[in-house]
């Protein structure tokens, strides 16, 4: 089954779900409200060995519980990981739980696991953090996403995009869609 776009009609529509209320009944909510959809065959899904690729792929984020990822049947709405879990001394023994079989992104807010931007650009120690957390995810088969990101001033939200696409961030969330569709992307 092919998807939307027609330049490539092998990529996925990424519907990313935001939990914001308890998660639990949400979630059991929301795969209930995917029965439409799953029966038509359009989820990406695991068959516990393989991901099978859909027009339309199910991200929970948020007060998304894992475990509740994990004990769905259905296997067609995956994790949001937390990145900052995969990567560094502090990575808990338990990181290797997330793969491509229950998450998709790896993600975290970029001043809380990045930092600040002191003078316009992003210091080698922060390089170094992206890039070891990029590694980790990709290892795992997840895609890396890191949410507010500098917006202001232009020159440093710019600098942090191109770092971002240099270290092989999965996806890049931005705010600015405007100046994201109209910029000249390496990939």
């Amino acid at each position: 089954m092919s998807g939307i776009f027609e330049m490539n009609t092998n990529i996925s529509v990424i519907l990313l779900l935001d939990i914001k209320s308890e998660g639990v009944s949400t979630l059991q909510s929301i795969i209930q409200q995917l029965e439409p959809l799953r029966e038509k065959g359009w989820l990406t899904h695991s068959d516990g060995s393989e991901l099978i690729s859909g027009p339309i792929t199910i991200v929970g984020s948020g007060n998304t519980p894992f475990d509740a990822i994990q004990a769905n049947e259905t296997r067609d709405v995956f994790f949001d990981a937390p990145v900052a879990e995969l990567w560094g001394e502090d990575a808990p023994a338990d990181r290797l739980r997330y793969s491509s079989q229950n998450s998709f992104y790896a993600s975290a807010q970029f001043s809380k696991v990045i930092g600040q931007i002191w003078n316009g650009f992003l210091q080698p120690e922060q390089v170094d953090i992206i890039r070891g957390q990029v590694k980790a995810a990709s290892a795992l088969g997840l895609k890396v996403r890191y949410w507010d990101t500098p917006a202001w001033p232009i020159k440093d939200r710019d600098h942090v995009w191109d770092v971002l696409e240099d270290e092989g961030v999965g996806i890049l969330n931005v705010d600015d869609l405007t100046a994201a569709s109209r910029r000249k992307w390496k990939g």
